[in-house]
């Protein structure tokens, strides 16, 4: 399979690819982040260091206070203000940005991190479903999000398993995955990056056949959406599915609209499962 693809690299190694009618160009190790780029990331706070109890001093002991010792700049705190990446153009560098306090506030830490490129949480990822989105809120998301020239896209809570085999929580992951997109698409956000799903003890050709299921069902919900679904690359653990490409390459092959599915490749999980 060739992948229609942009890249995307996320300052902690990711490099996301969606279909886009282009020719895949970038490569996991162009789009890192240089060394030399480095010294912008925020540093660690030092860990704290109990104080030792005084001791008593001897009635000889000079009571002459010690003069107070200079702060090594390696030790010094680490303040609110920080140099932004300095990203070259064209290249789109980023992460993932807290949508705490609303939507727009993603777009203001992505900015003032220097970033051209950043992913978001379209709700509360620790719950299945959230009020509808306003109007007014996502107006202003996408005027922002424009103003700002910074490639935004979203993903999806791990908790989606489109692959599961109780008929139930199938049902309840594809309705949630439909909101999910109903709100990326209001955003304009071009894709949604999720994991396939756990086929859960059912075996791997159970699942993927309920992936496709439910990804049939949910293009079908969203017929004439622009966002697409980003399939992710996983690392293998348990029984998560997408660890091969074999894997997204008959998903892809396999759903009503191949046109409306994408990659997302994390070259941490690449690394992880030695593709």
């Amino acid at each position: 399979m060739i992948l229609n693809a942009i890249g995307f690299s996320q300052v902690y190694g990711e490099l996301l690819a969606y279909g886009h009618g282009q020719s895949f160009f970038p490569s996991c190790r162009a789009c890192l982040l240089p060394k030399a780029s480095q010294k912008h990331r925020r540093e660690a706070k030092p860990a704290a260091v109990a104080k030792l109890p005084a001791t008593k001093r001897s009635a000889k002991t000079s009571s002459k206070p010690e003069a107070p010792k200079s702060k090594s700049p390696a030790k010094a705190k680490v303040g609110a203000a920080f140099a932004p990446l300095h990203i070259p153009s064209g290249v789109l560098l980023g992460a993932h940005c807290s949508t705490a306090g609303g939507l727009t506030q993603a777009i203001v830490r992505a900015q003032t991190c220097g970033f051209t490129a950043a992913q978001l949480f379209v709700k509360n990822n620790k719950q299945w479903f959230a009020p509808a989105l306003g109007a007014e809120e996502a107006r202003a998301f996408r005027k922002a999000r424009e103003e700002s020239g910074i490639l935004f896209f979203a993903t999806t809570p791990t908790s989606l398993n489109l692959a599961n085999q109780d008929a139930a929580m199938f049902d309840t992951s594809v309705k949630a995955m439909i909101a999910e997109v109903e709100r990326a698409e209001a955003l304009e956000l071009p894709f949604i990056v999720m994991h396939p799903g756990s086929h859960g003890g059912a075996g791997e050709e159970a699942g993927l056949t309920r992936i496709v299921e439910g990804l049939d069902l949910i293009i079908k919900a969203t017929r004439g959406y622009r966002c697409k679904l980003a399939l992710e690359i996983t690392a293998g653990q348990g029984n998560a599915l997408g660890y091969r490409l074999e894997h997204l390459t008959h998903l892809i092959e396999h759903v009503a609209d191949e046109t409306r599915c994408g990659v997302c490749l994390d070259t941490a999980h690449l690394f992880r499962c030695r593709v």
